[in-house]
This record gives structure tokens, sequence and C-alpha cells, in this order.
């Protein structure tokens, strides 16, 4: 059995919001009119919080059967981002999306003054972030190939003041994305530094000396780090934060 909204809980969940999506690097508009002009066409979905039913994703067995059911539980969202919000427990949390649905809900009142420039920035980084992250998965491929290379330092592209950044964006993304992305950008940045060092003192050519095997070490212990935090689920995740 699953405890199901009734249709006046979803109504208020999409009004609340101004029927947009409330992943906040979406906020795509769930409503509109049919291409023939007659009545409209819904593309949202009121999702749960804690699932509806044993065996979902962060049921909660203490809930009862209102609680699952009611506004508090509900968060509006497109159909695309309903279904992926219900793959990984480990990045949609529930701490996650109850603050997606707080920061959607003060959106909606704020766009009618101040626009949309949240929105836009979240999107804007996380595109920069996943086109960096794809970078990095090509210049692995290339340390696989041979242990000890030296690559062009292009191959691993750091964003000026990163950090930054992700901190403008971290109450949107949830702190477990945001620990995850930092200790990418921070090991690349550690890691570039290290290449930039080792490239230098090869312009006298190839040397098989101490140093060399330090340096090999060290892009060990990178390809350790990046292969345990950089994958696939990480990087659907990325993307998800990008698709309109």
């Amino acid at each position: 059995m699953r405890d199901d909204f009734s249709e006046a809980t979803k109504k208020e969940l999409a009004a609340m919001v101004g029927y947009k999506c409330s992943n906040p690097c979406c906020r795509r508009t769930t409503i509109g009119p049919k291409l023939s002009g007659e009545g409209t066409i819904n593309l949202g979905e009121a999702a749960h919080i804690k699932a509806a039913s044993p065996g979902g994703k962060r049921y909660d067995p203490d809930m009862t059967p209102e609680e699952r059911a009611g506004y508090e539980n509900g968060i509006w969202m497109c159909r695309t981002h309903a279904a992926l919000i219900d793959r990984d427990e480990k990045y949609f949390t529930v701490e996650l999306l109850y603050k997606w649905k707080q920061k959607a809900e003060e959106s909606a009142g704020k766009e009618l003054i101040e626009g949309e420039g949240t929105i836009r920035k979240c999107k804007f980084r996380m595109n920069i972030f996943y086109r960096d992250l794809k970078e990095y998965i090509s210049a692995m491929e290339l340390f696989k190939m041979r242990r000890g290379v030296v690559i062009n330092t292009q191959m691993l592209p750091i964003q000026n003041n990163w950090e930054e950044h992700l901190e403008e964006i971290s109450e949107l993304i949830g702190p477990e994305l945001t620990a995850t992305l930092y200790n990418i950008n921070r090991i690349v940045e550690e890691f570039r530094l290290t290449m930039e060092e080792e490239a230098r003192r090869l312009k006298g050519g190839p040397k098989l000396d101490y140093i060399s095997v330090i340096y090999c070490q060290k892009q060990d212990f990178f390809m350790d780090k990046m292969q345990e935090w950089l994958t696939k689920d990480l990087l659907e995740t990325i993307k998800f934060y990008t698709e309109i």
C-alpha cells in the first residue's frame, strides 16, 4: 500500500513553487497550454521525500500514513528529476530534498522581483565542473597507459577561485556532493603543481632517479583517489544538475 498525496496536496505543492521543478539547477516550468490550444499539459510530479511505501528510497517506518501523504513530505519536481532523485540515496538525501523544497518555495517568491540569478549561477557552475570532470577522465586514461608520464596540465583544468564557486552553490547541491567536488578539485590542483615541477626538471631529458620514483608514487596516489571519487554515479549526478 502506498500513502499517496491527495489531489489538493499535489496542487498545493505545485503552486507553492510556481509549478516549477524544485531541482535548483532546473526550475523548469511544468505546466502550460497544449500545442493544440485546448487545455493544459502537466509535466510535473509530486514526489515523496520519504518514500510512500516500504522498499522505496528514504523510507521512514516511524512515519504515520498521514505524515507520508502530507504536504511536508512532498516536493514538486519535473518528471525527469522526480525519477532521478530515487536513484541514489547517497546524494539525494532527506536533508537535501527538504532544503530544495525550502529553496524552491523561497525562489518562487523572489523570482517575481529578483529574477533567476541564483538558479543560473548554480547551473553555470555545475556545467563547468561537469566539463572539467570529463577532462580529468581523459587525463587518467593517459596515466593508465604509462606510469610516470607528464602530460599537458591543460588536460587537468581548474576553475579560477573554484573554492568560492563551490561554496556559492553548496547549499543547493548538498554537503556530500560538495565534499566530493572539493576533494577532487583539491587533489587535481596539488597534482598539477607536482606535474609542472617534474616537467621543468625533465627539460634536460628523461631521468630515472629517486625523484622520478617519488613522482610515480604521487601519481599512483592521485590515480587511486580519483578512481575512488570520480565515479560513474558522480558524473551522472553532476549531469543531473546541468539538465534543463
